[in-house]
């Protein structure tokens, strides 16, 4: 099955970008080590990746855990960049987060911000400083979202209206819903866009009668379900079918736009 896969995506596409991929160790909760990322990439015929270290949104590890990212990221500087994570916190050290971006332009391409792990609202001021550094550098903003007390849409969209040149993607699309919400926020808001971790792939066909084919992008959460995760059967495998100019926007041209990437 893989091998057959693996024809037709080669036959299908250029290249297949992952924009929503992690590393990270947190004992009793996730176990993605760089290894399985790696593993699952060379295995599945992913070219490029963007990962966060989910270890920094748990006990002040924030700067640790994305020097780590981007140590990982540089030893496979053809394979991966980086989305530094943004855990607020009374020790989170916003001049030490900067230099770190500005150091290494090279290999981090954007932010990544978790209400639910933060146990903060996507739209809190907590936020702000991090926001106020995409909007700075330009990167792109990467949320968890889902239907909880933390990560609404709407929650982003309010976000979007305090800091309207930040580019702001809906990851998950609202985790385990009908993706409609996160549907109509891509085509009607300018500096909204989404990624597809955990969404299903006739969102492309979707997203071309709603208009928002040009905003959406390839993600998977790689690799939460360990090296595999590219091959869960109710999810990836039917992206890798697909064929088409929406789909090739999908898989990797919109993130080569939005990520300014030169693959």
């Amino acid at each position: 099955t893989f091998m057959i896969y693996l024809k037709i995506r080669k036959r299908g596409f250029k290249m297949i970008i992952d924009i929503h991929a992690h590393i990270g160790i947190v004992k009793g909760k996730f176990n993605m080590p760089p290894e399985f990322q790696l593993e699952g990439m060379k295995k599945y015929n992913i070219d490029y990746a963007l990962i966060s270290n989910i270890a920094c949104g748990y006990g002040n590890y924030e700067l640790e855990g994305n020097i780590e990212a981007v140590k990982t990221a540089r030893e496979n500087k053809d394979k991966l960049g980086v989305m530094l994570w943004c855990a607020p916190s009374e020790t989170a050290d916003i001049k030490a987060f900067e230099k770190l971006y500005t150091d290494n332009r090279d290999i981090i391409k954007g932010l990544k911000i978790h209400p639910d792990i933060s146990g903060i609202r996507a739209d809190s001021e907590a936020f702000y400083p991090y926001l106020s550094l995409a909007e700075k550098y330009s990167l792109p903003v990467l949320f968890h979202t889902q239907d909880t007390d933390f990560s609404k849409v709407r929650y982003v969209l309010n976000a979007s209206e305090k800091f309207p040149d930040v580019k702001m993607i809906l990851g998950h699309m609202s985790l385990a819903s009908d993706y409609s919400e996160a549907l109509e926020a891509v085509k009607n808001h300018k500096n909204i866009y989404a990624d597809t971790a955990w969404v299903k792939s006739d969102i492309i066909e979707r997203a071309k009668n709603s208009c928002a084919e040009d905003k959406i992008m390839f993600g998977t959460d790689s690799p939460i379900g360990g090296p595999d995760t590219y091959a869960d059967p109710e999810y990836y495998p039917e992206y890798y079918k697909k064929t088409g100019t929406e789909a090739e926007k999908v898989m990797y041209k919109n993130a080569i736009r939005l990520f300014g990437l030169e693959l």
